[in-house]
């Protein structure tokens, strides 16, 4: 019986049908996850609309993210996968699927502004010089 990922028996042949099958499959997982508004429900936890509940904080793992796939009705087959493709995409953990996976965000927008505005701060004297 043919295994779509490979034969255990020859690691290299393993590693590069995972990574086809994970390429493979990227489009349609990325289409799911925003047609069930994945992205939109893990930026909630983390900057709740409204400061209505506290917000949560990652862990540096997809505990979050594996709590919500369940929630959307996919099983452990499913969300390993689904995790294969986000960490294909630069998403090693919950937070960084949103800051490097995910388009627009609260998350990501509150960063970024953050960013700007410790830049405005030393605008007139960059980091390591004296201002004269």
């Amino acid at each position: 019986m043919a295994d779509n990922h490979g034969d255990l028996g020859e690691p290299a042949d393993t590693s590069e049908s995972e990574e086809d099958f994970v390429e493979s499959i990227t489009a349609d997982v990325m289409s799911c996850l925003d047609s069930q508004k994945f992205f939109t429900k893990l930026d909630d936890l983390f900057v709740p609309p409204g400061n209505s509940v506290n917000a949560a904080h990652c862990d540096h793992t997809f505990t979050h993210s594996t709590v919500i796939l369940q929630s959307l009705g996919f099983d452990q087959n499913d969300i390993t996968e689904i995790l294969q493709v986000l960490q294909r995409k630069g998403g090693c953990c919950d937070c960084e699927v949103l800051y490097n996976v995910a388009g627009d965000g609260r998350l990501k927008a509150i960063y970024w502004k953050s960013r700007v505005e410790s830049r405005e701060g030393r605008a007139d004297t960059p980091p390591g010089h004296s201002g004269s």
